[in-house]
């Protein structure tokens, strides 16, 4: 009988999605935090925070699934063909 492993990997677009969302939070709190900006909107200074917070945040955790899959996938015999083949 061949046993037989499973390799396990993180949900990559959970990841994505969560440091996205992660990051248009952050981007608003700082926004909020620093005021509006001279000759701009009062809603200006947030969106731009939160567009980009968001995609720097998507890419992040685009890094870490990428990380946590490289991690997960080392094990015993791991890169080996299989016995029999």
């Amino acid at each position: 009988m061949l046993g037989v492993s499973t390799h396990r990997t993180p949900l990559f677009g959970r990841f994505i999605l969560t440091g996205a969302v992660l990051g248009v939070l952050a981007g608003l709190l700082l926004g909020a935090a620093a005021g509006p900006a001279a000759g701009y909107g009062a809603l200006s200074g947030p969106g731009y925070l939160a567009l980009m917070g968001g995609f720097l945040g998507a890419l992040a955790g685009a890094l870490v699934a990428v990380i946590v899959d490289m991690w997960l996938g080392r094990g015993p015999g791991d890169g080996q063909p299989p016995v029999g083949h």
